[in-house]
Parts: C-alpha cells; sequence; structure tokens
C-alpha cells in the first residue's frame, strides 16, 4: 500500500476513535467537519483557507441561534486534510444537519465543505434523515455517490474541476476586496 494512502487511512481511524471518545464525554450530537479534497495533497495552505472559511460558514450559522452554545471547539491538521469538532447545545441532531446542509448547499466553495453530525449515541445523520436529497455531484447533475459507485468521473476530472472551483472563488474574493 502506499505510504501516503496509509497515513490518510491511519488519520481517518484516528479521528473516528476521536469522535467516540468526545460523544462519550458530552452526550451531546457532534458537528465533525472535513473537507472533500480530491488527489493526494490534504493539506496545505489554500487547503487550510478553505477550512477556516468553512468553520466561518458554520459559526455564523450557529450565531442565528440564541440558544446554541459550543462547548467544545477542536481543529487537527492531518494526513487525511484539516478535522474540525465541535460539541454543541441546545439544538437537536436533525437541526444540526440541516444546518450543515445549509453550509454546504448555499456557500460557494460549500461541495467542498463535508460537515458530518453524529448523534450522541455515535450514528451519523444524514441528509435523508432531514428530509434532503442525496449530494450532486460536483460535475453532473446526477448524485455524487452514483458517480462515485460508477468511477463516472475521472480523478483528474475532479480534482481539475475543485481547482477551478477554489480559483474562481479566490479571483472573486480578490476582485471584491479591490472594489
Amino acid at each position: 500500500m502506499n505510504e501516503k494512502l496509509y497515513e490518510v487511512l491511519c488519520a481517518r481511524e484516528r479521528r473516528v476513535v476521536y469522535q467516540k471518545k468526545l460523544l462519550k464525554k458530552y452526550d451531546l450530537p457532534l458537528l465533525s467537519i472535513t473537507l472533500n479534497i480530491p488527489g493526494a495533497e490534504k493539506d496545505n495552505e489554500q487547503i487550510r483557507k478553505i477550512f477556516q472559511i468553512c468553520l466561518r460558514a458554520v459559526k455564523n450559522e450557529l450565531r442565528k441561534n440564541e440558544n446554541t452554545r459550543c462547548l467544545f471547539e477542536q481543529k487537527h491538521f492531518t494526513a487525511a486534510g484539516p478535522e474540525g469538532f465541535f460539541i454543541i447545545k441546545g439544538l437537536s441532531e436533525k437541526e444540526l444537519k440541516k444546518i450543515a446542509i445549509s453550509v454546504e448547499d448555499v456557500h460557494p466553495l460549500g461541495r467542498l465543505f463535508d460537515i458530518d453530525v453524529v448523534s450522541r449515541n455515535g450514528h451519523k445523520i444524514y441528509r435523508k434523515d432531514v428530509g434532503n436529497p442525496l449530494r450532486k455531484c460536483i460535475i453532473c447533475k446526477n448524485t455524487a455517490i452514483d458517480c462515485i459507485a460508477s468511477r463516472k468521473h475521472s480523478r483528474k476530472e475532479v480534482i481539475k474541476i475543485v481547482r477551478e472551483m477554489i480559483n474562481d472563488f479566490v479571483s472573486l474574493k480578490s476582485n471584491l476586496n479591490k472594489a
């Protein structure tokens, strides 16, 4: 097995262990935030900036509910990419999932955000659990899971689209800052 792939898989296993530890300690829902970045490069300056943008977007949405309190927040930077962990009090698991979906679906870089909600008993809350359709493919209008399973798009094609999405966002932000 490729050494880089092995490091990524180990980092993902550590994430799951850490999530279980947090759930046991707090007995509250967990927001687990990562990025959908294709390719071997999972952590660099640009990826960390995108991650910070995601965290800000999530925090902004959480602040809209005055009953919400963040009891715990932590970031890790691993071979699998940046990870964020939030223990949230004041919202149900389904309410948290709706917030996560809103950020993923509305933000210009939202397709790169992977905001999972894990219930206090350790079960992942899915889009269908709150009446939302599956995520769309980053390239076409099919569901992402169908395109991934059928390998409809090449890795190269997906990486190209992600880079274009990031570059477009950076250019737009840069132009807005000049105005």
